[in-house]
């Protein structure tokens, strides 16, 4: 057994605090604070007096998080999904107004938690496991299998500057012994890395290489996965036609392979074409047709996909209500499966959803979370929309005059309010 320390903080800012004993092999999302293997533990929680950030380098085992507060992608063959257009992505909620005092005060008394607990181990995930089994000696070939899991675990958890490290070091092996698979492996899943942080170039360029791999090794599993991977990127160009047509050969090499697992990420990317161009009814009959008919063949991830994209929906659609059940779906399941882009994909869609629904200082509070996490993670793809969305409420405040919302966030002057919209928005063009 392992323990979790809970810190509860209500909206009357009372501190709770339990012990609880859980199985080793749960998985607990941190709300607020991420627990790395080698980079110790950060704590951030944000009040209506700002952020704070505690680090603690040593403390590599405890699970920390907060409770209080609420919480969309297409999809790649790595496998690669193509995400819709309102990608975002972090990791801990925003919790209800901290007055100054009680800030004070709930700083202390995480610390003098944290100090009592720094030896103890309380969480032990697929990574760490993983990390663990590489230190010891094995064959090479078992070695590269590792590492392109551990690689697709960083990826699945949005680390992809750290997915990187492991994904190389296999293709430098694999070159260097001819192993024309795992060449193809490392290759393929670098696209992957390349695509969700938004450089198409160098996804491409990896695909391609994988795919002469592919085609010299009659490979047809892995040649029709990344022909799937490189329609996702004609999709993001807007070359619609040509991506369907790709498509459609992955769907029907799929189902006539009985591949339920290709034929139910084909179906997430359909989704996201039709999406593009504004079909929606297209688009949520093969997201839900998806869901309902292949589920048991998806991969957290790809489940997670289709939430997200099915939030995305709502806010294709304006149905902002529905977006925040849809959100809420995604937040739970991410949270269960540890997939922090998809994590912070729902925090950033309460955020629009709060935004339309009038509460833009509970819009922004998320919209800031979901720019932590993807800055940390490096996401520009995500980071790009959610500074978009951040200068539309910027500028709604200011031109409706959210003496709230503008004393928070902007120092009471509608002017700033607007300097900041309008830098987010060179930001988002650059």
């Amino acid at each position: 057994l392992g323990f979790v320390f809970a810190i509860v903080v209500d909206r009357a800012c009372v501190i709770h605090y339990q012990l609880a004993l859980i199985p080793d092999d749960t998985k607990v999302l941190l709300a607020v604070i991420r627990c790395a293997d080698q980079q110790g533990m950060v704590l951030i929680f944000t009040g209506m007096h700002g952020m704070v950030k505690m680090e603690y380098p040593k403390a590599t085992g405890f699970c920390l998080f907060l409770v209080e507060g609420y919480g969309r992608k297409s999809h790649l063959s790595r496998d690669c999904t193509h995400s819709s257009q309102y990608e975002q992505n972090p990791m801990r909620p925003p919790v209800y107004p901290v007055p100054g005092c009680a800030m004070r005060y709930a700083r202390l008394v995480l610390t003098a938690v944290i100090g009592l607990c720094f030896g103890t181990l309380l969480w032990s995930s697929d990574i760490e496991q993983i990390r663990s089994t590489l230190k010891t000696q094995m064959h090479d070939t078992a070695r590269m299998g590792l590492l392109v899991q551990l690689g697709d675990a960083l990826t699945d958890q949005g680390s992809y500057e750290e997915a990187k490290v492991p994904l190389n070091e296999v293709l430098l092996q694999a070159q260097r012994m001819r192993h024309f698979l795992y060449e193809l492996k490392a290759l393929k899943r670098l696209g992957v890395v390349s695509f969700y942080q938004g450089n198409n170039k160098d996804a491409i360029r990896y695909w391609e290489l994988a795919l002469a791999i592919a085609v010299k090794t009659k490979n047809q599993n892995e040649y029709y996965g990344i022909r799937m991977n490189m329609a996702n990127v004609m999709l993001v160009n807007a070359d619609y036609l040509a991506a369907q047509q790709a498509y459609y050969e992955v769907l029907h090499w799929a189902e006539t392979n009985r591949r339920y697992d290709q034929v139910s990420k084909c179906m997430i990317n359909l989704a996201s074409l039709y999406s593009a161009l504004e079909r929606y009814d297209s688009t949520r009959y093969y997201l839900l047709h998806s869901l309902r008919t292949y589920e048991k063949y998806m991969t957290p991830h790809d489940k997670a996909n289709v939430l997200n994209n099915l939030a995305v929906m709502d806010v294709n659609e304006s149905k902002y209500r529905a977006l925040e059940h849809s959100a809420q779906t995604l937040l739970v399941y991410s949270k269960k499966e540890n997939l922090k882009r998809f994590i912070g994909s729902a925090f950033a869609m309460f955020g629009i959803a709060k935004m339309h629904n009038g509460n833009r200082v509970l819009a922004r509070l998320y919209m800031d979370s979901a720019l932590i996490i993807q800055t940390e993670e490096q996401d520009d793809r995500e980071k790009t929309s959610n500074l978009h969305w951040m200068a539309r409420l910027n500028l709604a405040a200011a031109l409706s005059k959210d003496a709230e919302y503008l004393r928070k966030f902007c120092q009471g002057s509608r002017a700033i309010a607007l300097k900041e919209a309008h830098s987010l928005l060179d930001t988002v063009i650059v």
